[in-house]
């Protein structure tokens, strides 16, 4: 991510900067795979940038009205291990800390605390790629969809998964997902 803001890419370079993902191999080629922290910026001078961002947008805008958001203060009364969608604000992001599992495994955790308009709270836990790689910041609009109920020790928290979709409205007039 530290390169993405020192581009320095030729006018007609479609894009910009890519960050956060990971280096594979198909049939002996070298692929790059997009993770929930990828992110990819399109050169706004390249002439298909406009047309390309109003397509994405309404697409996206399509998938949201149409998708069902479930508040906090109803999760409690959900299943363990159903995926559901939520709206909500970030209230407060833990560091990242390592967690040693029975078999001497070391995984990353980070918890993000996530209130809803209700002012109804509940836990976020990333792990491994999703924990050092979360972009949300305090007080931040961020949207989960397909993200999975778990429960701990009598505790109910949210995690996410691969098919997850997490999306922060940073300004309030452009989507990051």
């Amino acid at each position: 991510m530290k390169n993405i803001n020192n581009f320095e890419g030729k006018k007609n370079d479609i894009y910009k900067a890519i960050s956060n993902v990971k280096i594979g191999e198909y049939k002996t080629q070298k692929t790059l795979v997009l993770t929930s922290a990828s992110q990819i910026i399109i050169n706004p001078d390249f002439p298909e940038a406009n047309r390309l961002k109003d397509e994405f947008r309404r697409i996206e805008k399509k998938d949201i009205e149409n998708v069902k958001f479930t508040k906090i203060n109803l999760i409690q009364n959900l299943e363990d291990q159903i995926f559901i969608n939520i709206n909500a604000v970030i209230d407060a992001v833990g560091e990242v800390d390592n967690v040693f599992s029975k078999n001497g495994q070391i995984y990353d955790k980070k918890e993000i605390v996530l209130i809803d308009d209700s002012n109804e709270k509940i836990t976020l836990t990333l792990w491994n790629e999703f924990a050092t790689n979360f972009m949300g910041k305090l007080n931040t609009k961020i949207t989960l969809r397909n993200t999975k109920i778990s429960d701990y020790k009598n505790q109910r928290y949210l995690t996410l998964n691969r098919q997850s979709i997490v999306s922060y409205d940073v300004d309030k007039t452009t989507n990051i997902e």
